[in-house]
């Protein structure tokens, strides 16, 4: 299973809330998507991505325990995301001075990647 992450920092214009955006492929098949406004403003870009990935990780990890009781084994789940910072959050135990407020609530993704459940991997998108 892959999972397509992405987010746009602050772009509701009345409350300056980012988007989460994500899609679940299976199989090169999409199984699953959701777009919806963050819960929490975020301050740095950096941060909506991070709370895009972190969320977009819960979902996987439902679906991979809803595709385990059906008999199917899932290798490590890639997750794509277009931001190096929030990539190297992820695997990146210590805090950083401007990311310190970032709630415990998002740091599930860490657990996640030194698991070895999911990984995060670099994807560029080309925007125009």
């Amino acid at each position: 299973m892959e999972i397509w992450v992405d987010a746009d920092h602050g772009g509701c214009l009345d409350t300056r809330r980012s988007t989460t955006g994500w899609i679940c492929r299976l199989y090169g098949c999409t199984i699953n998507g959701s777009a919806k406004r963050q819960a929490t403003v975020a301050v740095l870009t950096v941060e909506a991505e991070y709370i895009a990935v972190s969320e977009a990780a819960k979902e996987g990890l439902w679906l991979r325990g809803l595709l385990e009781e059906l008999g199917y084994r899932q290798p490590t789940t890639r997750i794509w995301c277009d931001n190096q910072g929030a990539i190297v959050l992820s695997k990146k135990p210590g805090t950083h001075m401007r990311t310190k407020h970032i709630s415990i609530r998002h740091h599930l993704i860490r657990e996640l990647v030194e698991e070895g459940t999911m990984l995060i991997e670099l994807k560029i998108s080309l925007r125009t």
